[in-house]
């Protein structure tokens, strides 16, 4: 395929987990990707998420299943304009989705939330950059 080009994986920066009371495992995620894919050189964003899954405490986890491991993700992204993502416990379907076998990611997009702000004095500083 001419043109394309290897898009490395985000850098995950930090994580913390916590546990919310009712069957929650949420987990705080800050990760670095790069500004603009085609030229790395340009710098980084720092993007934050957070990921829902259920709280499960198995008698023995040496026997967790495999499966529960690898859930399928469902991603929420804000619809804005310029909001971040709330908790998870905020959202009364998510519950639903993990029940329903998904783990769920909360993604704060460019510029919101705990993400990299954009602003007009950030803007002024990317000269030319997209």
């Amino acid at each position: 395929m001419a043109g394309s080009m290897a898009i490395k994986a985000a850098k995950i920066v930090e994580q913390k987990t916590q546990i919310v009371p009712g069957k929650l495992k949420i987990t705080e995620h800050f990760f670095d990707v790069p500004k603009d894919y085609s030229k790395p050189s340009a710098g980084t964003l720092r993007l934050f998420a957070r990921s829902a899954r259920k709280a499960e405490n198995p008698a023995d986890p040496e026997e967790e299943d495999e499966k529960k491991k690898q859930l399928p993700w469902l991603l929420y992204l804000q619809g804005g304009p310029g909001f971040e993502c709330r908790s998870p416990q905020a959202y009364p379907w998510t519950n639903t989705m993990l029940d329903k076998g998904y783990q769920m990611l909360y993604l704060d997009q460019r510029g919101t939330g705990l993400s990299t702000p954009i602003s007009a004095s950030t803007l002024g500083l990317r000269g030319d950059n997209p």
